[in-house]
């Protein structure tokens, strides 16, 4: 049973929409790099219209400290020309952000493989060959999202990508016996791993909101990711498997209280308390206000009595140089 590619494509560009922090995590953890946490992400568009007028839709491009460009490409399923799209894409990228007319900036360029794809190698490679300049070999890595587990998600900061072990629920409910027929399904098999599942997300969440890998936006919308695949499998899989649908129930009641709950009064009060403090500010700024008009009156008296004494003053030279000699 194929997944539904539009279903999974929204969940992972809605990932894309997390924090700066939270995505400079994922872009470290995927490319081996070491940006800052607080380094400035932003989301180049990866939609192109070629000169034919087709469009080209690729995944998600990122940006990271104003000058690392980073190419993120989601499959579900195995494609022997990945390589060759992605360098369509990455072209079409560099095109568009072309700074000097001699020169194109290639991004560099990850397929995330989300499903259960099998045989898949380090990366791919695409073979280049110009008369006259030789061959060039151009690589593109692969990264195969359900051979890390969350514990290994959560030590390389990328729980950006936690949502996605929902797809452990399709390991049990696409089992196939011999002969290509459908497994009876096992409802305390795929209850235990949803437990494991909702542990997992809930623990991988948690403990990256308490380190600041995540902000409490983050892990809502993490929740809210998570909650939006799940619903998809089961209701994907209680159509097609008849008697599943009474032993699926949601990985993430609605009754769970999530991690930013637990910070939801404390941000309560301090937004009080910051409301309080804007409060007094401003008015210290009034009466500073208050303060400065009154220094400008005096300064004002000060600059009138002045001209005051030199008058006097001057009338005095006056009435002296009059006098008769003493």
């Amino acid at each position: 049973m194929k997944p539904n590619r539009q279903i999974y494509d929204r969940a992972f560009k809605r990932i894309f929409s997390l924090s700066d922090i939270a995505i400079t995590n994922l872009i470290n953890g995927l490319f081996c790099r070491d940006f800052p946490p607080d380094s400035s992400v932003s989301r180049p568009n990866g939609d192109f219209i070629r000169l034919d007028l087709k469009g080209r839709y690729s995944d998600v491009f990122v940006t990271v400290a104003g000058r690392h460009t980073f190419h993120l490409e989601a499959q579900t399923s195995t494609d022997s020309r990945i390589a060759l799209r992605v360098f369509e894409y990455s072209f079409h990228y560099a095109m568009s952000a072309q700074a000097l007319p001699d020169s194109l900036h290639f991004p560099e360029s990850i397929v995330i493989y989300l499903g259960q794809a099998k045989n898949i190698p380090e990366g791919n490679i695409l073979h280049f060959s110009f008369e006259g300049q030789g061959n060039f070999i151009y690589h593109v890595k692969n990264f195969s999202y359900l051979e890390h587990d969350t514990e290994g998600l959560a030590l390389k900061k990328m729980a950006a990508f936690i949502p996605f072990q929902t797809l452990r629920l399709r390991t049990l409910l696409r089992a196939g016996r011999p002969g290509g027929r459908k497994a009876d399904f096992d409802p305390d098999k795929f209850s235990r791993l949803q437990d494991t599942v909702r542990h997992d997300i809930i623990g991988t969440i948690e403990t990256s909101l308490r380190m600041g890998y995540l902000t409490a936006d983050d892990a809502k919308q993490l929740y809210e990711i998570t909650n939006f695949l799940d619903e998809h499998i089961r209701h994907e899989f209680s159509i097609k498997m008849e008697g599943a649908k009474e032993f699926m129930k949601p990985l993430l009641p609605g009754a769970l209280e999530l991690p930013n709950d637990k910070y939801r009064l404390r941000i309560a009060e301090l937004e009080q308390e910051n409301a309080k403090f804007a409060d007094e500010i401003s008015k210290f700024a009034d009466e500073n206000a208050r303060f400065a008009n009154e220094i400008t009156k005096y300064a004002d008296e000060n600059a009138q009595y002045a001209d005051e004494i030199l008058r006097l003053q001057k009338r005095i030279a006056e009435l002296e140089a009059k006098q008769p000699n003493r």
